[in-house]
């Protein structure tokens, strides 16, 4: 009878053992996801941000607004920069970007959207998001009124990331 409950306990302590090593498994594989998330569209900034001229680099910065129309190319890379907000903002949303990730990033992300090239190409460029997230637009919009709070719920994509659509919304 010893012996059945000395087995009875390995047993139990050899799950608890796997369960614990599972759990801890899952936890190194999405820091791991979240690294190669984070050097992925790190090195994607850093490219966008090279493909500004250097009076170009100057307009990104600046808080004053553009004279004139703004050039295209201008345009073009501020654009990218915006997709890749997007993208990002998108990943946190849905839960496959650490929140600490996306709160070292946030701040330069909204330094940028309020300054004066951003103000003047997002009434441009917003048609473009609010047809593939309107949370996007919601959040440009409510930082470049003064306000930057959120509170992320995930979400779940209804259609393929390749395919622009609508989301679903599950608070968690």
């Amino acid at each position: 009878m010893n012996l059945h409950i000395i087995l009875q306990f390995a047993t139990l302590l050899s799950v608890v053992i796997g369960f614990a090593s599972l759990l801890n498994s899952l936890h190194a594989q999405r820091r791991q996801a979240n690294a190669q998330i984070f050097l992925a569209y790190t090195k994607r900034f850093d490219e966008i941000m090279s493909d500004f001229r250097e009076e170009e680099f100057q307009a990104h910065l600046d808080t004053v607004a553009p004279a004139g129309e703004i050039p295209s190319e201008l345009r073009n890379v501020a654009g990218r920069y915006l997709n890749l907000c997007c993208e990002e903002y998108f990943l946190c949303s849905a839960g496959y970007l650490a929140k600490k990730i996306w709160r070292a990033w946030e701040p330069d992300i909204i330094r940028a959207l309020r300054r004066p090239l951003y103000r003047t190409l997002w009434p441009h460029l917003r048609n473009e998001y609010q047809s593939y997230n309107n949370e996007f637009v919601a959040y440009v919009e409510a930082v470049q009124a003064g306000h930057h709070a959120r509170k992320w719920r995930r979400t779940r994509t209804t259609r393929p990331r390749s395919e622009p659509g609508t989301t679903e919304q599950t608070a968690i």
